[in-house]
């Protein structure tokens, strides 16, 4: 299980709402009925959004971001900031870079353009998960991967293979149905 403590708060969100957010995307999309979401399509076609992309060389990114991170969205730059090898894998449909790069799409599309204050929490204080942005991300992600109305009937197997994911994320997700 995932423990979300980012250190900082967002307004509150829950999962029904990111469910219908994400719904709303695939039926804008024509993808409502398809189990498999084509992330890097969705990635590409923000653009017009004002949301850029920026695909960095594997040494270029360990020097830059670490090597702990994979890809991270810039709320002031409007940037989702991707390592080469994180891309690659997202374009051959590696479940675990399909979810990276699905959940930075996902801060993109929580955070940017709705003049979102985010607060840093005070001290030891405790965050709701619904008000904490790494959560909402990783919901918001879920959903738009592996939505409910199609794959709440499906085995975690099943939605792994028609979903292009992880059996962790799988996982993750079939727990929330």
């Amino acid at each position: 299980m995932v423990k979300y403590q980012s250190g900082y708060e967002v307004p509150p969100v829950s999962r029904h709402d990111l469910r219908v957010y994400a719904k709303n995307i695939r039926n804008n999309l024509g993808l409502s009925q398809a189990p498999y979401f084509p992330i890097v399509a969705l990635l590409e076609a923000m653009y017009p959004m004002g949301i850029n992309q920026d695909i960095f060389d594997d040494d270029d990114w360990n020097r830059k971001f670490g090597k702990a991170k994979h890809a991270v969205y810039s709320l002031t730059d409007r940037i989702i900031n991707i390592k080469q090898s994180v891309y690659d894998g997202a374009v051959a449909d590696c479940g675990r870079d399909r979810f990276t790069i699905a959940h930075e799409i996902a801060h993109a599309l929580l955070l940017d353009g709705h003049n979102v204050q985010v607060a840093k929490s005070r001290g030891t204080e405790n965050i709701p998960v619904f008000k904490d942005p790494e959560w909402q991300a990783d919901c918001l992600a879920g959903e738009l991967l592996m939505p409910y109305h199609l794959c709440r009937n499906m085995s975690v197997q099943d939605i792994m293979v028609q979903c292009k994911v992880t059996e962790q994320a799988a996982r993750c997700q079939k727990s929330k149905f």
